[in-house]
């Protein structure tokens, strides 16, 4: 192996592209999910934790990787309490039924970061998928507002909107 050349497969400023797209668009559909849902933010946080956890578990050790129960023992001893574990297994189940990540989204990676196809580096991409999914889920629940009337969002929005104060300019009747 050369200088420049990664033993992981995909050279980092590939696997860092992948990594960045896979978590803009894993952020923006949980954040459109919150949004169009009823319940609260607890619950938004419960569920994103247990997806962030079943990513995490992906991206270390493949897509493939059936869940355990060591890996449930281990979850307690982190802490989660053992209904939580069940659900991140759960979770992790789900995910696994299916391909947990598209043939389609991988082709585009391959093709958009001219990504040599080699099982090797198609592991690499669907661990950095992973934890790419793992992250947004997290960055997700640090958006939550825990006051249901407002968005979470709109907090960022208006830090950074550099438009006059209405209320300081503004002519009101209050008579």
């Amino acid at each position: 192996m050369g200088y420049g050349q990664s033993s992981l497969g995909g050279r980092p400023d590939q696997l860092k592209k992948i990594f960045s797209d896979a978590l803009r668009w894993q952020s923006q559909r949980i954040l459109e999910d919150q949004v169009r849902a009823i319940s609260r933010a607890l619950e938004h946080a419960a569920v994103n934790s247990r997806y962030a956890e079943a990513w995490t578990f992906l991206s270390k050790f493949g897509v493939w990787t059936p869940w355990s129960l060591d890996n449930h023992e281990e979850l307690v001893r982190q802490g989660w309490n053992r209904a939580d574990a069940e659900a991140v297994a759960e979770v992790e189940f789900d995910l696994q039924t299916t391909s947990p990540i598209s043939r389609e989204q991988i082709e585009t990676y391959v093709v958009a970061f001219d990504i040599e196809r080699t099982s090797m580096n198609l592991a690499e991409m669907r661990r950095t998928i992973c934890a790419a999914k793992a992250a947004g889920c997290r960055q997700a629940t640090e958006r939550l507002s825990t006051n249901p009337d407002v968005h979470a969002d709109w907090t960022d929005d208006a830090l950074a909107c550099g438009a006059p104060f209405a209320w300081q300019f503004a002519a009101v009747d209050t008579a």
